[in-house]
């Protein structure tokens, strides 16, 4: 059994109309689970497990020995803020460093996957924050301090650089149609450890980390930027490979 933690890929949205003198606002939930959840529950032997970026604050793992129910945690586009606060600010002590936490996990044999997005890696303004933190030790990436998003509006296909690693192997890459509409660049510290690129920028680094593993995707796994992996025909064989290659089962 290959259990999962699938965290973030989950926004709140505000409207507001203004008519005249007189104003309202509504509010929905951008919940985009599915595109993930869907293809994980299908795949016999894995058991994964979503947690919503507006509980993250507040219910991710605060322990090691909760980190390790699972074989492999997925972080997709959640900014470092909302990983190492707590729901109660001004408490002292917040609670423990759950970055730090993830670095024992996947030292001590965890599996860690971080995706592409808007609150990822630098992010929109620089926001996500993974600059100088421990997630750049633990993927062996260099993020950026700065708005690190590359818009690609004419679309992009991710080119295989390790054509035999795990997660490369079989999936056809450089055959598939467009898969994406943009991604975050960042540099990885060891260029032989990038297993896909695009333009010359890593789309995926592959890390040995202790004795754990780890993914930095650098584009989506979902709309807008993923809106052709979700179709793309080896999407949940891409899925069940990386899961497996992380979980090292």
């Amino acid at each position: 059994m290959v259990k999962i933690l699938y965290a973030g890929d989950y926004a709140l949205i505000t409207h507001t109309y203004v008519k005249g003198m007189n104003s309202w606002t509504s509010g929905e939930a951008f919940d985009e689970r599915h595109f993930v959840m869907d293809v994980l529950e299908s795949i016999e032997g894995f058991e994964p497990e979503y947690m919503p970026t507006p509980y993250i604050s507040k219910c991710f793992p605060q322990t090691l020995e909760e980190m390790k129910k699972y074989d492999v945690i997925i972080i997709s586009d959640v900014g470092t803020d909302t990983i190492l606060m707590y729901p109660d600010i001004f408490k002292i002590p917040m609670g423990p460093n759950r970055l730090e936490l993830l670095s024992q996990y996947v030292q001590e044999g965890g599996g860690l996957m971080t995706v592409g997005g808007w609150m990822s890696y630098g992010g929109q303004m620089g926001q996500a924050k993974y600059h100088d933190s421990k997630l750049e030790e633990i993927l062996d990436i260099t993020a950026s301090p700065y708005d690190d998003r590359v818009e690609v509006p004419e679309g992009l296909r991710y080119n295989p650089v390790d054509v035999e690693h795990p997660v490369i192997k079989g999936l056809e890459w450089e055959n598939s149609p467009l898969l994406f509409l943009g991604y975050n660049r960042f540099k990885a510290n060891d260029p032989k450890k990038v297993i896909a690129e695009w333009n010359g920028d890593p789309m995926m680094v592959a890390n040995e980390y202790g004795k754990g593993r780890t993914i930095a995707f650098a584009s989506d796994i979902a709309p807008h930027w993923g809106q052709g992996f979700v179709n793309w025909k080896n999407n949940k064989l891409f899925w069940e490979k990386t899961m497996r290659y992380l979980a090292q089962k």
